[in-house]
């Protein structure tokens, strides 16, 4: 549904009448829409994009799809290539050009797993990857095309506590990033918060934890 500021609700429709459920998760400032509808509960997703007269489109990509984020320059990122077995492929819409990115770790067919959550109007991507073929997810950037597990921007002690950036959900135009962070030996879940830094990370990179409020206290 799309509500506008005087509380007044729209349905969004998928394309045609196959289409039984829809979701959106992302609208910009010109009123685009990302999202996914679906012929039935269980799989056939498709990534779509509503114009800001809620015209539905649906994006290009093989098997189940989801849009997950959408930046004011219109670009989408999500997953594509998922199935009921298998984890989709981080992926980045530009127009009908479907862009698969890099993992951290590609799975038995080759394929980086994970998934896209946001993307800022500089075109910086965030989201999820796994370390390894069965492994766990990690929090991770994407600038251009080289994928960054966001773990090495963490100050050391937040990893000697045993804090893992498992997955980001945000990044602002200030290159801000937000997300969630599990600690495996207090198997407590936390929000956290990474902001770009004149200090460098472990990897030398623009993100660390340390004068950013380090894993912000707001409990899951």
């Amino acid at each position: 549904m799309l509500w506008n500021g005087k509380g007044q609700a729209t349905q969004l429709t998928g394309l045609g009448g196959q289409w039984i459920t829809s979701s959106a998760a992302e609208i910009n400032d010109k009123g685009q829409i990302a999202g996914t509808a679906a012929t039935n509960y269980f799989d056939n997703h498709q990534a779509m994009t509503w114009n800001r007269n809620q015209q539905p489109s649906a994006l290009s990509g093989v098997g189940d799809s989801f849009a997950y984020g959408m930046n004011n320059r219109g670009t989408i990122v999500g997953v594509s290539g998922a199935n009921p077995t298998t984890i989709g492929v981080p992926t980045v819409w530009n127009g009908s050009t479907a862009t698969v990115l890099a993992g951290l770790h590609p799975s038995e067919q080759g394929r980086p797993q994970g998934f896209a959550t946001a993307v800022n109007d500089a075109g910086v991507i965030v989201g999820a990857s796994f370390t390894t073929a069965n492994g766990d997810a990690h929090a991770v950037i994407w600038r251009g095309s080289e994928a960054l597990d966001l773990n090495d921007f963490l100050d050391m002690n937040d990893v000697g506590a045993g804090w893992v950036l498992t997955g980001a959900s945000g990044i602002n135009n200030n290159g801000s990033i937000v997300g969630s962070a599990y600690n495996s030996r207090t198997q407590r879940t936390q929000a956290y918060v990474l902001n770009p830094s004149v200090e460098r990370g472990r990897n030398g990179g623009a993100w660390s934890s340390k004068h950013s409020g380090r894993l912000c206290d707001i409990d899951l």
